[in-house]
């Protein structure tokens, strides 16, 4: 009994003793803002020291002694050589035509004979003209074909059919020139541009004649593509006979 009581008696002690765990000190969170703080101030002054802090940086001296240098000068002899002299170009003189004494001549006598040489080259004509000439026995030359004359020169150009009451030379020429573009408007195949991928306006010239009977001939086209220059030739040899142009009240080709 006695055991039992002294060992009550001893947990009673212990109990008051020893404290209970109190919340508070098991949060681990309670300084961590204070933690933080000194922190960041120790790594802010250990920055600011290593800023300030300085290097000195001290040159080297490279030093190499050599030791004295002997330096002999070098000398250079040249005992063999040569001077070239140029020769002096020679001029060629030209010998100048001695002129002769104009006093210096030869006197021809007045009364020697005609020279005989003169009589062999010119022959006096003794024969006497005919009174009544043949007519037939002169050559007269054949008519010879005009020559082609300038459409913009020519005395009175050719007459597109349906201009024949134009009176003047200009009238006739301007009215040629709107009926022929409207024939050519009203027969040329447009679609052969864009047939062949030809973009834009397409310029095509040509050249012809119109001979003395009034008819086309020597057409000649020349165009960006061979098919166009074929169907301009084809549209001009279908134009309509014409009053050919006159030069000197004759037919001529214009």
């Amino acid at each position: 009994m006695k055991i039992l009581n002294t060992i009550r008696s001893l947990i009673r002690e212990n109990g008051k003793a020893t404290k209970r765990p109190q919340k508070h000190d098991a949060n681990l969170q309670k300084n961590s803002t204070l933690y933080f703080q000194v922190g960041l101030i120790v790594c802010l002054l250990a920055a600011y020291g290593v800023l300030e802090m300085k290097f000195l940086n001290e040159p080297v001296d490279f030093q190499c002694d050599l030791g004295p240098i002997d330096e002999k000068p070098i000398e250079y002899a040249f005992n063999d050589y040569v001077i070239y002299t140029e020769e002096p170009v020679k001029q060629k003189v030209t010998e100048q035509p001695k002129v002769k004494d104009p006093t210096d001549f030869e006197i021809v006598d007045d009364n020697s004979s005609k020279d005989e040489s003169f009589d062999k080259v010119f022959k006096p004509d003794t024969s006497k003209p005919d009174a009544n000439p043949d007519p037939s026995s002169f050559d007269v030359p054949k008519d010879v074909d005009p020559v082609d004359v300038p459409f913009a020169k020519v005395e009175k150009a050719p007459v597109f059919p349906g201009c024949e009451k134009e009176s003047t030379n200009e009238g006739r020429r301007k009215c040629f020139e709107t009926k022929m573009s409207n024939f050519i408007n009203k027969k040329f195949n447009t679609h052969i541009a864009s047939d062949y991928g030809l973009e834009g306006i397409q310029k095509i010239f040509v050249q012809f004649k119109v001979n003395k009977d009034g008819e086309i001939t020597d057409i000649k086209a020349r165009a960006p593509h061979p098919a166009l220059e074929k169907e301009a030739q084809r549209v001009v040899d279908k134009l309509p006979k014409m009053t050919p142009g006159m030069q000197r009240d004759t037919p001529v080709s214009v």
